[in-house]
């Protein structure tokens, strides 16, 4: 089956097991969130994007690529020098996870184009080892670039707010609260917290 019919298929079993996102899900639409399937570009473009707004990190990971063949490998980024890289508006913190990315993927250390076939906990555990790396960027990772369709991103704010707003919490729920929630849907997971994003931009909750 192709990713575009599981995530329809997935909205569709969401919006039967809860009412509350079945009502965000009739507002926002049709989900169409796609593949980056370029692992390296991906896990590259989230480190430059960290903490930024979508137009700056969209600037200067643009001007990150302009400095690069447009399928760039691991070798190609390490072959650019630190003042290179720094000069497009890359911080010291990011440039140094990224040639570390690019070190380990180049090694085989971190085996991206294996992970395909790997269990979630074990691509996240091996991605955290890589100081820069967190268990947020990793979940994104499973999410927009290998199509995860079971991956709750519990310390995503937005998802949180989202959460907050959908089921009437008066606070911002925690790990344990989110994963109730999301329970009858939790093998879609990944589906429902884009809902959950689109439903912010969207500014469905006024």
């Amino acid at each position: 089956m192709s990713f575009a019919r599981k995530r329809q298929a997935a909205a569709v079993a969401i919006a039967k097991a809860d009412p509350q996102m079945r009502s965000i899900i009739k507002h926002v639409g049709d989900c169409s969130l796609t593949l980056r399937r370029n692992r390296l570009h991906m896990l590259t473009r989230s480190i430059v994007g960290q903490q930024l707004s979508t137009k700056a990190a969209r600037t200067i990971y643009g001007r990150f690529c302009e400095l690069l063949p447009r399928d760039y490998t691991a070798e190609d980024i390490l072959s650019l020098g630190e003042e290179a890289i720094r000069r497009v508006g890359v911080s010291r913190n990011k440039y140094g996870t990224i040639t570390r990315i690019a070190s380990a993927t180049a090694a085989g250390d971190l085996p991206l184009n294996r992970m395909g076939r790997m269990d979630n906990e074990v691509i996240i555990e091996s991605m955290v080892e890589i100081k820069g790396i967190g268990v947020w960027t990793a979940q994104m990772f499973l999410i927009f670039s290998l199509g995860r369709l079971d991956v709750l991103p519990h310390t995503d704010l937005g998802i949180r707010a989202a959460f907050k707003q959908i089921y009437n919490l008066p606070e911002l729920p925690g790990n344990n609260e989110m994963t109730d929630l999301a329970g009858p849907w939790l093998e879609y997971a990944s589906i429902g917290s884009w809902y959950c994003w689109r439903a912010l931009d969207m500014k469905v909750f006024g």
